[in-house]
């Protein structure tokens, strides 16, 4: 054999092994442990599983789970004062589900991989049948582009708003509900009407950006 035809077989080995990784699924116990079993073998196409969100991939950059995953369905227990005139983000209390850990308390879930979420928010607010109630998704701070919702005030009885909304996020960008009233005066949301009532923010990954 000659050196030429040693290197070839190797590129050849090499390249061999190298769809053999992407085809073999790795099982870690989370996305972390993942990373520490394959430090400096991670190639895109790589396929895992992970208790907490089932198969996931890599993409050459983040591990990614299957359309529907990394979900999160926060709440809100506590009732919150809202001021008149004034937008105000809403703060969670408990998480129904929480991959990812993505939402530790407060008002933000913040995205650990980046894509695509669908995210929806609802504000319930006490009885008064003056002004609108309006709510919207915030992304970094920033307004969502559609990410907003209004209805004029009625009597009788809890109103509750609710928009959805495509969100492209990084690894780090977070998300907000906020409310607005302007009744003319203080407030409150109003989660005593009940579970259906709870002020809440659902969110769902859709896919790779």
């Amino acid at each position: 054999m000659t050196w030429k035809e040693w290197a070839d077989n190797q590129v050849l080995y090499a390249a061999d092994l190298n769809e053999m990784q992407k085809q073999t699924v790795f099982l870690g116990t989370s996305i972390a442990n993942l990373n520490t079993q394959l430090s400096g073998k991670l190639r895109a196409g790589m396929m895992g599983y992970v208790p907490e969100l089932g198969p996931v991939f890599y993409d050459g950059s983040y591990w990614c789970p299957s359309p529907g995953k990394a979900m999160a369905s926060l709440v809100a227990t506590s009732a919150q004062t809202l001021a008149t005139g004034t937008w105000a983000a809403i703060t969670m209390t408990n998480a129904n589900l929480n991959e990812l850990s993505a939402w530790s308390s407060g008002t933000r879930y913040t995205a650990q991989i980046p894509g695509w979420y669908e995210v929806h928010g609802g504000v319930s607010f006490a009885q008064n049948a003056t002004g609108r109630r309006m709510v919207r998704i915030d992304k970094n701070a920033g307004l969502v582009p559609g990410g907003s919702s209004a209805q004029v005030a009625v009597s009788g009885g809890t109103m509750k708003t609710n928009v959805s909304v495509f969100v492209s996020m990084n690894v780090g960008d977070y998300v907000e509900v906020y409310a607005y009233q302007d009744s003319g005066g203080s407030l409150a949301t109003n989660p005593g009407a009940g579970a259906d009532f709870y002020p809440n923010m659902f969110v769902k990954y859709l896919g790779s950006l």
